[in-house]
């Protein structure tokens, strides 16, 4: 047993040494060993010439056009080959390019695709180390650009472009063609089928077609009574492809009230309307009035704790002529507009509430007015 004690413990401090030169030299051998790495850039675009950002491919666009593809803001990946040590120093600091692509459209063109004949188009900021670990230009995952021209439109704003989800609270509804916006107009800008796709969206909301509008929606809480202010903004589908809306949002104001019931119709005879108070002159009586429809409007049922119906309008709700009202001097056969009057409800705040819910009319106008008969007249 001492044999293979002295052969792994005899002399540790050289075996040890050995070890360590023996590790250190295999990885500098695999240090340069050349290998095949890719590294992700994202893409950047910029209007003016300006340092790259640390791993960006930045694009600069030429004016009066918008890069479509590669989407700003998503991943490249470009392919490398060299050594691990030289790839890893490149990718370390000061690993970005810079395209300046020249269009050459002519002025009927809104589309222009833009083909990589080469990676030294790409001005790197590396450019010597850059040159030498690009793989060739078949190897590479993208080889062209897309642009389209920018467009631009000035939309004003109407409620037909705006979309409503949820329900407000029982016996409420939104008035979505009441809608206000703040400001009243805005102005898209971006690529130019997307800017088109936009416009084409808001045509057939204005049609009355069904179909995805350009705005987020406008969500109305569960139990929500009252006017609604929210903030929309462009879809998220047309963001993505690179559409600006200027100002980025907008305010609305969504009403919500209480839905209207049916009126009731009710139909008083000749003695169920009475003249009340009196003319400054004379004695005076209805004079021939014939029966017609009216018409009860209650626009919040909740005030009720009971049916409103036909039963409870004409017994709380009195047709009246004001007598007061005839002036000094008026001849026989002058007409008075018929009132109303609420009656037999004792709770003064709920009578204030109902005097200011309830809307009665005569079902024809031409009905509101009656002819007085001055007594003592001769015929």
């Amino acid at each position: 047993m001492n044999w293979l004690r002295r052969l792994f413990f005899h002399d540790m401090g050289r075996k040890i040494l050995a070890l360590a030169l023996a590790a250190f030299a295999w990885w500098q051998v695999g240090q340069s060993v050349a290998e095949d790495r890719t590294h992700n850039f994202t893409v950047v675009t910029v209007n003016h010439s300006q340092t790259p950002a640390a791993h960006s491919l930045q694009i600069k666009i030429p004016d009066g056009w918008e890069l479509v593809s590669p989407e700003p803001g998503t991943s490249v990946t470009i392919a490398f080959h060299g050594a691990a040590a030289n790839l890893a120093a490149f990718f370390a600091s000061q690993c970005a390019a810079t395209f300046e692509p020249i269009l050459d459209a002519t002025s009927g063109e809104t589309t222009k695709t833009v083909d990589l004949l080469s990676l030294d188009e790409l001005d790197w900021l590396k450019p010597s180390e850059a040159s030498r670990l690009l793989k060739d230009l078949g190897s590479q995952s993208f080889r062209n650009f897309r642009f389209e021209r920018r467009r631009e439109a000035t939309l004003a704003l109407n409620p037909t472009l705006v979309t409503v989800q949820g329900n407000p609270a029982d016996a409420y509804e939104v008035h979505q063609e009441n809608i206000l916006f703040d400001p009243t107009q805005v102005r898209i800008s971006g690529p130019h089928a997307a800017v088109e796709e936009a416009l084409g969206r808001l045509e057939s909301l204005r049609l009355g077609f069904p179909g995805a509008g350009i705005f987020t929606p406008v969500e109305i809480p569960d139990n929500r009574r009252d006017t609604l202010k929210a903030i929309v903004r462009l879809t998220d589908s047309l963001t993505r492809r690179g559409v600006r809306m200027f100002p980025p949002q907008i305010a609305v104001r969504v009403p919500i009230r209480h839905q209207k019931g049916e009126p009731i119709t009710w139909v008083l005879s000749a003695g169920q309307l009475h003249g009340v108070g009196k003319a400054s002159e004379g004695e005076w009586a209805l004079g021939t009035w014939s029966a017609t429809p009216w018409l009860a409007e209650l626009t919040d049922s909740t005030l009720l704790g009971v049916q409103f119906d036909e039963s409870w309008v004409r017994e709380h709700i009195l047709l009246l002529v004001p007598l007061s009202q005839i002036p000094a001097g008026a001849v026989d056969g002058f007409e008075l507009a018929i009132g109303w009057h609420l009656v037999g409800i004792d709770n003064d705040s709920l009578r204030q509430q109902l005097l200011q819910s309830l809307r009665v009319r005569p079902q024809n106008e031409e009905d509101r007015m009656v002819s007085m008969k001055l007594l003592g007249e001769q015929p």
